[in-house]
């Protein structure tokens, strides 16, 4: 079964549109690489998508269009989704991000779902935030040791960071409000100047990209 690595670009950049918009749900892509024997995935990046507008299917259809031409251009691919709720409470992928995962999972069978945990960016006590979902006898279900040492039984699907200070350095940008700079395509539709795609200006102002 694959292997997953979180690169800290990613998570970094999912963590900081979670911060920018704490009390909307929020949600993105995931890009990345995968060899042909799909047994080693790195998701290397993340694309905040929208705050506004999740219901919105012309707004998706926009973002995944410039979405895949910039994947081609950086040689990846759209490998999943990522959901982050507007509750503390709720960790579910919602029945819209079950229709957008399966859909990037049409194209790639290894594509995974990420829900954020907002309890776990807390500058107070950092932890890792993502839980996976992988789609198991049509339908998604979530993995929740994911990420630790203690992997459910019978699964053979593991996931990594690629770097385990991810959570602390990302709530260290969240304090520093470096997601005041971040960008998703909600901003980008109202500012054409607004890059969601790079948002190398929050990545430098978080002093890791």
């Amino acid at each position: 079964m694959p292997q997953y690595t979180l690169s800290h670009k990613a998570y970094l950049k999912m963590a900081l549109h979670a911060a920018k918009h704490p009390a909307l749900a929020v949600d993105g892509l995931l890009l990345g690489t995968m060899p042909p024997s799909a047994t080693s995935i790195t998701v290397t990046d993340a694309l905040p998508l929208r705050h506004h507008h999740l219901s919105l299917s012309t707004v998706l259809d926009t973002g995944m269009t410039q979405a895949e031409m910039y994947a081609k251009e950086q040689q990846v691919r759209i490998l999943g989704y990522y959901y982050v709720p507007s509750s503390l409470t709720d960790r579910s992928l919602p029945k819209t991000g079950e229709a957008i995962a399966k859909a990037i999972h049409s194209s790639c069978p290894h594509a995974i779902a990420l829900v954020l945990d907002n309890t776990k960016l807390s500058a107070e006590n950092p932890n890792v935030a993502p839980i996976p979902f992988i789609y198991v006898e049509n339908q998604w279900r979530s993995i929740k040791t994911a990420f630790t040492s203690d992997p459910s039984p019978g699964n053979t699907t593991t996931f990594t960071l690629e770097d385990k200070s991810s959570p602390a350095l990302a709530a260290v940008a969240i304090s520093a409000e470096a997601y005041e700079a971040l960008w998703d395509l909600d901003d980008h539709l109202e500012d054409l100047s607004r890059d969601w795609l790079c948002n190398s200006t929050a990545l430098s102002l978080s002093r890791r990209g």
